[in-house]
């Protein structure tokens, strides 16, 4: 995998809520303090480095917490844990994750009242009534486990049965996509339509489901609408450049990243140009990719950090750079060993070892 526009490359429901909510529940429960003063678990590294990166990396903390528990904690971190991780799944959108958490987080009115809280919250995202978010979010949870198309035809029938629903839609093209069921993708994307935004969507699923050329020829086409919006130009070009790169045409994927950029909305631009960054970088092209991210320092996103601390040991040889890879050692073993952005991860542990 490589860099992506956002983390699941599925919508996400708003801004990333505050820990503060999260804060006031456990200190009902646990003393934070006196339990990381008694707790050498093996898991609580990650806890201690995951509680320190959810404010700005909330993707990262989440991958730490998981380690955390797989590794081992005592009962009352393990407990800590989990409820942090409960709040961060909703922050991301990660519902499905939220739901399955729930039952090992007690019991009560106050956690009946978060669950039907988050189910509300669910349902105004997806676009369907509460008592079908539930049904959704297993059979997402058992299509992921083990692409089961008694499932993936649950989901197929949940989206048709409300066309309206946006966000619904095109959660699901993705999770189909991405889990083996690429027919049934298909069925739902139905016969090609006139409306622009659709046929973007429409070539970003072919693409996902392995299907470039049917994809590209969608694009060509695109591209010879008159007049076309700066908003679709810049679209239709990030999705050329995908094209491109998966295919290892990196030059051709900086051209169109680039032109993309240049059409984009400001807020959009420097997610733009750190993909062609990368694409240089994968053609060896180290300090022109370090010359095209300067200026992104500020940027928050997380996988464009990683990439910014690589360029900055790789070409910078800057130490400050280099101690916060070794410290994010344990971050980046958990996401090579479930294979995340892998060539960059590798390229961080390479260089954090002094490779």
């Amino acid at each position: 995998m490589t860099l992506t526009l956002n983390k699941n490359s599925h919508p996400v429901p708003g801004p990333l809520r505050q820990i503060a909510g999260l804060a006031i529940v456990l200190a009902l429960v646990f003393s934070f303090t006196q339990l990381q003063a008694r707790d050498e678990s093996a898991g609580r590294s990650d806890f201690d480095l995951a509680y320190r990166f959810e404010n700005d990396a909330p993707s990262t903390a989440i991958l730490l917490y998981e380690r955390a528990l797989r590794l081992g904690l005592q009962d009352d971190m393990a407990r800590a844990a989990r409820w942090r991780l409960f709040y961060l799944y909703r922050g991301t959108g990660e519902y499905g994750q939220a739901f399955a958490l729930l039952p090992r987080l007690g019991g009560g009115s106050r956690l009946n009242a978060i669950a039907a809280e988050t189910r509300s919250e669910a349902a105004r995202w997806l676009g369907i009534p509460e008592a079908e978010v539930g049904r959704f979010y297993e059979a997402v949870r058992k299509l992921r486990a083990n692409h089961d198309p008694e499932a993936a035809r649950q989901v197929t029938a949940m989206v048709q049965a409300h066309p309206g629903a946006i966000a619904l839609r095109q959660f699901s093209l993705g999770e189909l996509a991405d889990n083996g069921h690429s027919d049934l993708a298909l069925e739902l994307l139905g016969a090609e339509e006139s409306d622009l935004a659709a046929r973007l969507e429409r070539a970003d699923v072919l693409i996902r489901l392995g299907k470039p050329a049917l994809a590209q020829d969608l694009l060509y086409r695109i591209s010879e609408t008159p007049d076309l919006p700066t908003a679709q130009m810049s679209r239709m070009l990030y999705l050329m450049g995908r094209i491109y790169r998966d295919s290892e045409q990196h030059n051709l994927a900086v051209a169109c990243f680039r032109m993309a950029a240049h059409y984009a909305q400001e807020n959009g631009q420097d997610r733009l140009r750190a993909l062609a960054a990368f694409s240089l970088y994968r053609m060896g092209l180290a300090s022109q990719a370090r010359a095209l991210m300067r200026g992104l320092e500020e940027d928050r996103s997380e996988a464009i950090r990683l990439f910014m601390l690589v360029l900055q040991v790789d070409v910078d040889h800057d130490a400050a750079a280099l101690a916060e890879l070794r410290a994010m050692r344990p971050v980046l073993e958990e996401k090579q060993r479930r294979n995340i952005t892998t060539f960059l991860v590798n390229e961080a542990l390479r260089l954090a070892s002094g490779r």
